[in-house]
């Protein structure tokens, strides 16, 4: 409703300003928008303005509208802009500090991020020699399962994770086409989504474990030779660990302790030697270890 006395105020500023008239029409991105703001026009004449006048200030407020709005969002843009550049800087930071391979994917399979262990993880001279799409790698790599079956592409880790599936330590054998380099790889991977659950990408971390499987493999070759040479001894030989138990013993000082192996090694040495108390024990056990 109108409130004379309200307006009267303003009535009488305008007055004394010289002002007989006045129109005010809202800036907005849309006329189904509410307005952001309003611009007001005043007139010396107490007659208003004409048709074509209003058509005209209704026209110059949507053009004014329209920069407006074109403005914030420009400057939206650009903000939005710095702060994915941000973003980046500081994922790449991040993935250049870890010593595994990191890759990112969409969902057609070309890498967004890697970092510097990436390409040494996959025998790139530098990062800027990698190839950016999955569908490049099988012209120079193979990839294997560890027990020797050459692995079509999407069995890699990439598409597993693009079809939904996640991995943890899974371990493959790669190979250079073009140099015959030949590594292991443990994988973790899993699939990237968006808000509604869609899978939008991948992400996959590899580590060569090339050395530590080759260090497994010669301690285990070692405990097998030590158990066959314990085996092989005519006297009975056990190992105790620094808690004073039996971890490892051959079948000769079992017979002769006369407990099963299962039983040994639930025991203390005091438990199967009569000839010297715990006490003792421990402090022979301390006198060897000076």
């Amino acid at each position: 409703s109108f409130d004379a006395d309200y307006y009267a105020i303003w009535r009488e500023r305008a007055t004394k300003a010289g002002l007989g008239s006045s129109i005010c029409v809202p800036l907005r991105t849309s006329i189904n928008e509410k307005p952001f703001g309003s611009m007001a026009i005043y007139s010396e004449r107490k007659s208003g303005f004409l048709e074509d006048e209003i058509t005209m200030i209704e026209n110059l407020a949507g053009d004014i509208s329209y920069a407006i709005s074109s403005r914030h969002m420009e400057l939206e843009r650009k903000q939005l802009e710095d702060e994915n550049y941000l973003t980046n800087v500081k994922l790449e930071i991040a993935m250049n500090s870890m010593s595994d391979a990191i890759f990112i994917s969409d969902v057609e399979g070309n890498f967004l991020h890697f970092n510097e262990a990436f390409a040494t993880f996959h025998k790139f001279k530098n990062i800027q020699e990698c190839a950016k799409t999955l569908k490049e790698y099988p012209l120079f790599l193979n990839v294997y399962s560890m027990e020797g079956e050459l692995l079509p592409l999407e069995r890699w880790a990439v598409p597993s994770a693009l079809r939904g599936e996640a991995g943890i330590d899974r371990e493959f054998t790669l190979q250079r086409k073009d140099t015959g380099e030949r590594w292991i790889g443990s994988y973790n991977f899993a699939p990237i989504r968006n808000k509604e659950g869609v899978i939008i990408g991948s992400v996959v971390t590899g580590r060569d474990i090339t050395q530590k499987k080759k260090a497994e493999e010669e301690l285990k070759n070692e405990v097998l030779y030590r158990t066959k040479l314990m085996e092989n001894a005519h006297d009975g030989i056990a190992i105790i660990n620094q808690n004073f138990e039996v971890i490892e013993a051959n079948q000769r000082f079992v017979d002769m302790i006369g407990y099963t192996k299962d039983e040994l090694y639930k025991l203390h040495v005091w438990d199967f030697n009569i000839s010297f108390s715990e006490a003792e024990i421990r402090k022979r056990f301390s006198d060897l270890s000076n």
